[in-house]
């Protein structure tokens, strides 16, 4: 049993026993589900997810951390700003990630965008993400690599500011970087990362035992620190060559100090983690 999951055995243990009668070959994680029991952690009756009630382990505490100094705010300036490619995906209406120079110098800027269903469930993607990164500071996971360093934020002028006219760009028309937000009132409140170098998706017939080992470490030490992704899905699973780095955090939810964690989310991250990489388009 575990501290995190409502599972029966060790994560780790879980994935040696499936690993042993699937090695990753090529193309042995194609397709569809062969049976039932590839669903390892919620359907295998010998690791199945716990009720409740039969789960006598308690949850882990959520750790002390230092005060952290947080995210600093900072003035924005077009001229300081270099839009580059979009990272993101282009369909998506909730953020929108750009390759940037700011100051000269390369990060990732990320604008989240409020959708209608963010405004009906009273959901600010912004402050979400936000939130999640002053614990991924604290719990210095931004400096050891497993997810990005966050440089600064600022507030966006919005389309109606007076500053654009002082300037040449113009980012809210078509084709621009900033198209998408279309509401005058709205000022895009944007993050901006470290860029690091070489990473890339890891497809799923790229990955080897050890990776798929690597993928629910990592995954294990943001719940360790009170930290649920959310959305474990390929495209916010990067790879720089030696260690997997976790993006996008607009859907986080983040346990106070020295509170338990809630095994019921972790274990809902682990599974839709296990589904996204076995059955769907990782």
């Amino acid at each position: 049993m575990s501290d995190l999951y409502h599972l029966r055995r060790p994560v780790r243990q879980i994935l040696t026993e499936w690993l042993d009668i699937h090695p990753p070959t090529p193309k042995t994680f194609e397709g569809v589900p062969r049976n039932n029991l590839d669903y390892v952690f919620n359907a295998n009756p010998e690791t199945a997810f716990l009720s409740k009630g039969a789960d006598q382990v308690e949850p882990a505490f959520v750790p002390k951390f230092k005060p952290g100094t947080g995210i600093p705010l900072l003035e924005f300036d077009p001229e300081k700003l270099e839009v580059g490619r979009r990272l993101s995906d282009s369909r998506s209406e909730n953020n929108f990630v750009y390759e940037v120079k700011w100051n000269g110098e390369p990060y990732v800027l990320k604008v989240n965008h409020q959708t209608i269903d963010d405004q009906e469930n009273k959901r600010d993607r912004h402050l979400v993400e936000m939130n999640a990164y002053h614990r991924l500071l604290q719990s210095e996971l931004c400096k050891e690599g497993v997810v990005p360093r966050p440089h600064g934020y600022f507030h966006i002028w919005g389309r109606q500011h007076p500053g654009w006219a002082r300037t040449e760009k113009r980012p809210y028309e078509t084709s621009g970087w900033l198209e998408g937000f279309t509401n005058p009132a709205e000022y895009p409140r944007a993050i901006l990362f470290e860029r690091i170098p070489n990473v890339t998706w890891l497809s799923r017939d790229q990955f080897t035992r050890e990776n798929i080992f690597d993928l629910f470490d990592t995954l294990a030490r943001l719940h360790a620190v009170g930290v649920i992704q959310g959305d474990m899905d390929a495209r916010n699973v990067l790879w720089d060559g030696t260690r997997f780095v976790l993006v996008d955090f607009d859907k986080a939810i983040v346990y106070p100090e020295r509170e338990r964690v809630s095994k019921t989310q972790c274990s809902r991250d682990l599974i839709k983690t296990w589904e996204n990489f076995m059955f769907d388009s990782w």
